[in-house]
């Protein structure tokens, strides 16, 4: 960015500041691999048999069907976006504020910071339907629930394209990461920019239709992507 100077991690000269953007990017990927997969499987385990437009009744029947795999989605949500935000750290102990990109990464760890909040709490109410259903509970309590679960989705679809248009910037000014893995990210970004609108009744623009639960999976396409190149970078010979 603009008030950045032309200081590469790679060419810092100084062998303890080397091994220290090595130990960011190799710990920073390796928590942004095992944090997808985390994601993978927490999404797997979401059913979708039923949407908000089918009515109450039908979603609390859902959810009691598949409580105890919602509870289980929700902790590896939580691991997935603490480990997500342990690979923004990686990158932005590895790059200065003061080189080239440095300024982006943080802009992009802060606006991480807030998305994976509001998808934490989200979360929150996933496990409010689910022990609401698996224990009893009114069909209308659950269906609230299973509201905020996708109204939290879609809202962090803001802070989310900041993220993802930082950290683009910043890998890429700091030469981390190749174009077509920059290129992965701002396919991401746009695809949030879609998911912040699914506030429809029902079709594919709703909170719980096919953009909404699709979109997730283009952040982990492209978080997976940028582990890998991390990790080969981090062990390659200076």
């Amino acid at each position: 960015m603009a008030g950045d100077t032309p200081t590469q991690p790679a060419m810092l000269g100084v062998p303890s500041a080397l091994d220290g953007q090595r130990r960011g990017l190799v710990w920073g990927a390796v928590a942004g691999l095992v944090g997808m997969l985390a994601w993978i499987v927490g999404l797997a385990m979401v059913p979708t048999s039923a949407h908000l437009s089918d009515g109450d009744a039908a979603v609390a029947s859902m959810v009691e069907a598949a409580a105890v795999r919602l509870f289980i989605a929700v902790q590896l949500g939580g691991l997935g976006a603490v480990l997500l935000l342990v690979l923004l750290a990686g990158l932005v102990v590895s790059v200065p504020a003061a080189a080239l990109g440095g300024l982006s990464l943080r802009v992009g760890l802060v606006a991480g910071v807030l998305t994976q909040a509001i998808v934490g709490t989200s979360t929150v109410f996933a496990a409010v339907a689910a022990f609401s259903a698996a224990n009893g509970g009114g069909a209308a309590l659950v269906a609230w629930g299973w509201t905020g679960l996708f109204a939290g989705f879609a809202v962090s679809g803001v802070p989310t394209v900041v993220m993802t248009a930082g950290v683009v910037l910043g890998a890429h000014a700091a030469r981390l990461a190749p174009p077509w893995v920059s290129t992965l990210g701002l396919l991401s970004g746009l695809a949030h920019i879609l998911a912040a609108t699914t506030f429809a009744r029902t079709g594919p623009f709703a909170l719980d239709g096919i953009i909404g639960l699709v979109t997730p999976l283009t952040t982990v396409l492209w978080i997976v992507a940028l582990s890998i190149v991390l990790l080969v970078r981090a062990n390659r010979p200076s």
